[in-house]
């Protein structure tokens, strides 16, 4: 059983990690015309992608990687912090 700082630590990884997948997700969007456009060629749909922004969908793996894939980034750009 993982103790409530353990837990706490976790779930600040797990928060980190989504806050930091959306925030590559938006310097994707910004390089095209529209978040429409964007969502497009990423294969997704444009209320979809509103969702994963606004925090109201997550971004799991399986997602992140066909991101990378479609937006021609190596594997776990999303996962990485930037400045």
């Amino acid at each position: 059983m993982l103790s409530r700082a353990d837990r706490k630590s976790k779930y600040r990884a797990i928060e980190d990690l989504r806050r930091r997948r959306i925030a590559n997700l938006l310097l994707i969007r910004d390089a095209y015309e529209s978040q429409g456009a964007c969502a497009r060629h990423l294969g997704l749909t444009e209320p979809f992608m509103s969702q994963i922004l606004s925090g109201a969908r997550n971004i799991g793996e399986v997602l992140a990687r066909d991101i990378e894939r479609a937006a021609g980034k190596p594997e776990g750009w999303l996962d990485q912090r930037r400045t």
